[in-house]
């Protein structure tokens, strides 16, 4: 995978963690779910959770971390594309090393968004 197919998952990803926290807080905003904010409090959540089981705790978090089979697919035709499928580990490793490399060498941006 070259650099570029993996800076865009981590942006696909980054934006599903902004689409969950959105959800989040529009979830709370209609007086569902509930507030963590004290030590105490986390602790009862913390009970609750191992109380469930951490076996479905496990699984809400492997959904999230996971990727769709859709999102696999196309990452593979991607690759195809790219003649990228074929790279050994170390070409992946010497990539990845490059791209980083790069992104500290680039001036970074302040965005805002006023939204």
């Amino acid at each position: 995978m070259d650099a570029f197919s993996l800076r865009k998952q981590r942006e696909r990803r980054r934006l599903e963690i902004l689409a969950a926290v959105d959800k989040a807080q529009a979830s709370l905003a209609r007086g569902e779910g509930r507030r963590v904010t004290t030590r105490e409090e986390a602790r009862e959540l913390a009970l609750g959770v191992e109380r469930r089981g951490l076996t479905r705790l496990n699984l809400d978090l492997l959904r999230l971390a996971a990727p769709e089979p859709e999102v696999l697919r196309v990452i593979g035709e991607e690759s195809q594309l790219k003649s990228t499928d074929k790279l050994t580990s170390r070409q992946i490793d010497n990539e990845i090393k490059a791209a980083r490399a790069k992104a500290r060498m680039t001036p970074r941006r302040l965005v805002i968004d006023e939204t």
